[in-house]
Formats: C-alpha cells, sequence, structure tokens
C-alpha cells in the first residue's frame, strides 16, 4: 500500500548549499550570486569498473574465508 499518496504533508524546498531562489533549481551562494543546481555523477569504469575489481576482490575473498577457516579450526594460535 502506497501510504505517501495519503499523507498530508508540505513539500520542502531543497536544501543547496545556500538559500533557494525559489524555483527549485536555482539558489543563492554566499556572495549573494544566484547560481543553477545541478547534479552530475562521475561513473569511473576504467578505475572502479566491475572488470577491474572481480579478480581482486575474489582473491581476496578467499584469503580472508581460508583466514577465517584456519583460525576456527586451528583455534588461533
Amino acid at each position: 500500500m502506497d501510504w505517501s499518496k495519503k499523507a498530508n504533508y508540505r513539500k520542502a524546498d531543497r536544501y543547496i548549499s545556500g538559500v533557494n531562489a525559489g524555483d527549485q533549481m536555482n539558489y543563492i551562494d554566499a556572495m549573494g550570486e544566484k547560481r543553477r543546481f545541478f547534479l552530475a555523477n562521475w561513473y569511473l569504469e576504467d578505475i572502479f569498473g566491475e572488470k577491474k575489481l572481480w579478480k581482486p576482490s575474489v582473491a581476496a575473498s578467499i584469503v580472508f574465508i581460508v583466514a577465517m577457516m584456519i583460525l576456527a579450526i586451528g583455534g588461533g594460535i
């Protein structure tokens, strides 16, 4: 059930590190200038991509599992 349709709430303005200029896409910065609000995503696939991180993460997981098994079976010398 969608409770958000039944809720009576006031739509709040966004806080964008400054005073909202009234249209939800501009704000007044600390120097009193009107600035445009924008969102951006940086996808660093060449550094943090799945293909780059798969082998190191599998190797680290295997090492961790083996170490925990040694600790559990050996009792932690």
